[in-house]
């Protein structure tokens, strides 16, 4: 057996209905190999989609409108080089670039190098390169489509085929034009339209991060108490979060784990990552994160949208496109398998800090589809039934209609439409008979939620005909006729038989079905285990005594948010002097008994050192000849400073004691050996 997650990116097709022009309402920017037109002055990219055509007049082309960009008489080329960043993926086809030439004319001005650049998952492909030649046996003739005076606004243009390819922004550049006999070198078009669908309902300005409590990121390894993991979700880039840097973290890797709360669809997820500018490979800049993952939690299980990807050294952030995946959990790996080249780093491992990670969402919508999702359900619900329609029609129709519901663009009108669609369809795939004989009865449920009951039924029912289930309890439950009816309960309601009757034949009595052999109570219930509460402390969050059931997921958990320290007063310090240690001024701790510093970091001791006198010997370097040892002392009288320690050349003497007249004094001693020395 083979299996694959995933997630049905939904778009149109490639026939047309549902086609829009991507440009539309967008433009396009001066890309870095563009040159600039006469004078020095870059052209308006924005006039390839203004909406100004070739038109034409007169039975002639109109020159006005155009976008011109020139060289002239300097032996360079001219070169087109437009940039359209779309904000989100594009699903493109049918691209068309309409220009001056005609279809005999060598790309005079549209160039005689055509290249079509796709960005999607931080890197740029190919998706064209041409030679356009002209004349009779040119290939411009491939791609050049005329209309003439048959559409006087779109005259003709170049078209080609992007075959469907996903795109988060497109790059369009024309270059190397003939040089005509005055020396000009020109490229000119129009206008550019690519046919294509939006594959995202993105609100850019949306985080689903925004909010997060420190209970929804659990890290892998230890954090670094002062840049802790909310700092990489507080929407404030001042701030950072930070590991230990160690060969584990980096080598390793390790993960942030973030529960959403919900399930919501996954767009752009970017990293801001911090460093420091030591972060080099052979010179190189280089990140903390060589090999980046990103894993979203959906439907049960684990999906891997980014595998190592490495974060840009470039730029401040790093932006990863998750296609819209509606998912609770997102789980991000960093990993540094890379050795550093300068200080701090030679030897040692840098592991990812990061300053922010934001991840966009869908946009909400104002438009109330309550109907339209209903009607939808309905006519899903009739697969196997007698329609009129072939199945294949109404496979695309549903197809159409859950793209409508999902859609936050849908006008009113169009769901109204398709409301009016659905329902006509019920109508004539409902049979006009009242019969109903129940064939089975189940009941199923995944402990701690309703009871769910499927009943099948034979037979065919009259537009608009119910069965009300009854039982003993008092409960009554009304659902639409059909061959396979469902319904929820709770357990507290629920007897060992329901009487159903079809409420649009009255007379066709009661029937008795029976749930009691599909439903083994014990197994539906919980199974609770108690677990002890622990207490939270300043720094670590607690929990409340809770319990969990060993059938499934349920649990009574909760936390206990950590208490912070009780700082208390300021404690004044206390100046160490020759004879007793000082004490540092503190904040303390009346919970935990740990001391703080005025800016509340953690001190490990609060001792100041004695004081000491220190004396430092130094003389003066002559060549001498003894004959004997020579043996100098050196005598301190103990006073109110007592001499704690003498340097004589850096070295460090033994300090003695000695007692001369009933004085005691602290000496050192000097020796030279009896040789020539210095």
């Amino acid at each position: 057996e083979f299996e694959c997650t995933g997630y049905e990116i939904s778009g149109a097709n490639a026939g047309g209905e549902n086609l829009i022009n991507v440009f539309e309402g967008r433009s396009f920017t001066r890309g870095e190999n563009a040159s600039k037109a006469d004078g020095g002055t870059a052209p308006s990219y924005a006039a390839l989609t203004d909406g100004v055509y070739a038109y034409m007049e007169n039975g002639k082309q109109n020159t006005s409108g155009h976008f011109d960009i020139r060289v002239q008489s300097t032996g360079a080329d001219s070169c087109l080089d437009a940039v359209m960043d779309f904000g989100g993926p594009q699903k493109l086809y049918t691209l068309r670039l309409y220009d001056y030439g005609t279809s005999d004319n060598a790309s005079m001005a549209s160039g005689t190098t055509l290249i079509v650049r796709l960005y999607r998952n931080n890197s740029w492909t190919e998706a064209i390169h041409l030679s356009l030649t002209g004349g009779a046996d040119g290939t411009i003739k491939l791609y050049r489509q005329v209309k003439g005076q048959t559409d006087p606004i779109k005259n003709q243009w170049l078209a080609f085929d992007l075959g469907g390819a996903i795109a988060e922004k497109i790059e369009i550049i024309a270059k190397d034009p003939a040089v005509d006999s005055a020396g000009n070198s020109r490229i000119i078009y129009y206008e550019f339209e690519c046919d294509g669908v939006s594959l995202t309902n993105e609100d850019p300005a949306s985080n689903v991060f925004s909010g997060l409590t420190a209970d929804q990121i659990a890290v892998s390894t230890s954090v670094n108490p002062n840049f802790p993991a909310i700092n990489a979700f507080d929407g404030d880039l001042n701030t950072r979060y930070a590991v230990w840097d160690t060969e584990a973290n980096a080598r390793g890797g390790y993960t942030v784990t973030v529960d959403l709360g919900r399930t919501v669809p996954l767009y752009h997820l970017s990293i801001y990552d911090w460093r420091n500018g030591a972060e080099k490979v052979n010179g190189v800049a280089t990140t903390r994160s060589n090999e980046t993952s990103v894993e979203v939690y959906a439907n049960g299980s684990w999906i891997r949208l980014v595998n190592a990807h490495p974060l840009i050294a470039t730029d401040d952030h790093t932006s990863f496109y998750l296609y819209g995946v509606p998912a609770s959990k997102v789980r991000i790996t960093f990993k540094n398998t890379q050795d550093l080249d300068e200080s701090p780093y030679v030897g040692k491992y840098a592991c990812a800090t990061i300053k922010e990670i934001v991840c966009t969402t869908a946009m909400s919508s104002s438009l109330d589809k309550t109907a339209l999702l209903d009607a939808y359900r309905a006519v899903e619900a009739l697969e196997n039934l007698p329609r009129k329609q072939d199945r294949t029609t109404l496979h695309d129709d549903l197809l159409a209609f859950r793209d409508l519901i999902s859609d936050t663009r849908a006008s009113e009108a169009s769901v109204e439409a398709a409301i009016l669609t659905l329902r006509n369809y019920l109508e004539e795939n409902t049979a006009s008979a009242a019969d109903l004989s129940i064939q089975a009865a189940e009941i199923s449920r995944t402990h701690g939620e309703d009871l769910i009951f499927t009943v099948t039924a034979e037979g065919s029912f009259a537009e608009g005909a119910t069965v009300e289930f009854l039982f003993e309890s008092g409960a009554k439950i009304v659902v639409p006729a059909a061959e396979k009816m469902q319904f929820r309960l709770a357990e507290a309601e629920y007897a060992d038989f329901a009487d159903v009757r079809l409420i649009a034949d009255a007379e066709s009595g009661y029937v008795t079905v029976s749930f009691a052999e599909a439903y083994d109570r014990a197994q539906l219930v919980h199974d609770l285990v108690h677990h002890d509460g622990k207490d939270a402390t300043c720094t670590e969050p607690g929990y409340k005594p809770y319990d969990t059931c060993t059938r499934c997921d349920y649990s009574t958990y909760e936390t206990i948010p950590a208490k912070g320290h009780t700082y208390g007063e300021w404690i004044e310090e206390v100046p160490a002097t020759y004879e007793s240690e000082g004490t540092l001024g503190h904040y303390h701790c009346a919970v935990c008994g740990k001391d703080f510093d005025a800016e509340k970091k953690e001190l490990s001791s609060l001792v100041i050192p004695k004081l000491e006198v220190v004396v430092r010997l130094s003389g003066v370097k002559q060549n001498i000849t003894l004959t004997t040892e020579l043996r100098t002392n050196i005598f301190f009288p103990q006073g109110e400073k007592k001499v704690t320690k003498v340097l004589y050349g850096g070295v460090e003497l033994p300090l003695l004691q000695r007692t001369l007249d009933g004085v005691v004094y602290d000496y050192v001693t000097i020796s030279v050996a009896a040789k020539d020395a210095a």
